[in-house]
């Protein structure tokens, strides 16, 4: 089968690109802290400053731990669509779903509105439901638009 759409991506690749973010944050908020509230925290009792660097190492250990865990996986993320089948291989529990459905089994795709993101679902004809996870930077918009290309009949529901 000729392959439409898909997506590849390196676990290891993924907890370098969460460590570059992780400095990146830190250089930014603690220049962006210390050009607009160095005086006000030197000048205040109680110690902000140092709420704000535990608060801080907090954040970024727990960061760094999980990018060291995706480093240390070692696994490769796939979402592949051909004209037949549509496959997901996610290395983490937490982090989507491994799955192989045929493209016409797709009845609907459901889109669940968080706060924050947006999680898709594709249900088959059995009322199975299937978790499209946009972890490791993966296209769910362009999975979803060709998937409905392939089969017209799929209903979204949002």
């Amino acid at each position: 089968m000729t392959t439409i759409v898909e997506h590849r991506r390196s676990t290891r690749h993924q907890g370098i690109y969460e460590l570059v973010l992780l400095v990146v944050m830190f250089v930014v908020f603690f220049l962006v802290y210390q050009r607009f509230f160095a005086h006000w925290v030197w000048d205040v009792p109680g110690g902000s400053f140092y709420i704000f660097i535990a608060v801080m190492a907090f954040f970024g250990a727990v960061v760094a731990i999980h990018a060291v865990w995706e480093i240390m996986q070692n696994g490769e993320f796939v979402c592949r669509l051909d004209s037949e089948t549509f496959e997901c291989s996610v290395p983490s529990k937490y982090s989507g779903e491994t799955f192989r459905i045929r493209v016409g089994d797709i009845t609907k795709i459901e889109k669940v509105k968080g706060e924050e993101m947006t999680t898709c679902y594709l249900w088959d004809k059995d009322g199975r439901r299937y978790w499209l996870t946009n972890h490791y930077r993966n296209p769910v918009a362009k999975f979803v638009a060709a998937i409905q290309k392939l089969n017209p009949a799929v209903n979204l529901v949002d």
